[in-house]
């Protein structure tokens, strides 16, 4: 039996779809934003400015901690030393399709 997603579920399925062009184009602009992607997704979508409301990124973060909560240290995965060395990208903002 499938739980029943809630309405703040579903409005934040919605925006990342609306979204999701801009958020390929901005992970494949540099391979620095995909692994901030990974390892801090809240963090990387509000540094890619895609225009989501605040109140979904704090509701995607909190079922972030949620799953990482039940699952512990199975989620954990250290970023790259060399991602590391570089930082996030300086432009953090999509390239133009």
């Amino acid at each position: 039996m499938n739980p029943t997603p809630s309405p703040e579920s579903d409005m934040l399925i919605r925006e990342l779809q609306k979204h999701e062009v801009q958020l390929q184009t901005w992970l494949q602009s540099s391979a620095v934003n995909a692994l901030w992607f990974l390892v801090d997704p809240v963090d990387a979508l509000r540094a890619a400015n895609l225009g989501l409301p605040e109140e979904l990124l704090l509701e995607l973060e909190q079922t972030i901690k949620s799953l990482e909560k039940k699952l512990g240290p199975a989620l954990s995965r250290p970023l790259p030393e060399k991602a590391l060395a570089s930082g996030p990208s300086s432009d953090c903002r999509p390239s133009p399709a």
